[in-house]
């Protein structure tokens, strides 16, 4: 089942496809408005940098929704601290190690809870794909063990490189078309599909 967030993303892709669509009639008209022809490869970029957007606002989202399901589940347990961080911390006995499990510095009289929020995925987001790969790991997904995965990084890296290159270098990306835009979507939302179904079925394992 997708989840919500896969299903926003969907639709502003929809959205995105359709003002493709009314560009490219305006450029195929006989007499096409001058500032459309002028601003054509502007308005080019500009779809990439939606739609790298839409992915990243997507990921953060999904992500935050396993976070939010995982901290309730470890909340409603009511695990101490204390004995996490002592499972965490555990080596092989020494009087000096137990000195530093049971130092009142460390010690907390409280329950374990996830201190992640949405903010603090901020710095971790992005559409890069070896990014998110490394992000995933903290969630127990390991996208290099995905076929899919395999199959779309270098080509979805090569559009967000492109991306970024807009952004930070003013790059014209001169050979960016609206065909290459309509074929980023369709891998995005390919690519994002199949990691909705990872985190899903991680969240309902919750």
């Amino acid at each position: 089942m997708k989840s919500n967030s896969l299903v926003k993303l969907e639709i502003k892709i929809d959205h995105l496809a359709s003002k493709i669509s009314d560009f490219e009639h305006l450029l195929l008209e006989p007499n096409p408005n001058t500032f459309i022809i002028e601003n054509a490869n502007f308005l080019t970029r500009s779809f990439l940098i939606s739609l790298c957007g839409y992915l990243e606002v997507y990921l953060k989202d999904i992500i935050e929704e396993y976070l939010v399901k995982v901290n309730d589940l470890v909340s409603s347990i009511k695990v101490p601290i204390n004995l996490i961080r002592w499972s965490i911390e555990n080596k092989p006995k020494a009087n000096s190690k137990m000195n530093s499990l049971l130092d009142p510095k460390k010690t907390k009289f409280e329950d374990l809870q996830l201190r992640i929020t949405k903010n603090d995925l901020d710095q971790f987001i992005s559409g890069n794909p070896f990014r998110t790969k490394d992000l995933l790991i903290m969630f127990g997904i390991d996208l290099e063990s995905y076929d899919f995965f395999s199959n779309m990084k270098v080509q979805i890296n090569s559009f967000v490189f492109t991306r970024n290159n807009i952004l930070h270098y003013d790059d014209d990306a001169s050979s960016l078309t609206t065909g290459d835009i309509m074929e980023a979507s369709s891998l995005f939302l390919n690519y994002a599909l199949q990691i909705d179904d990872l985190i899903t079925n991680k969240i309902n394992q919750v």
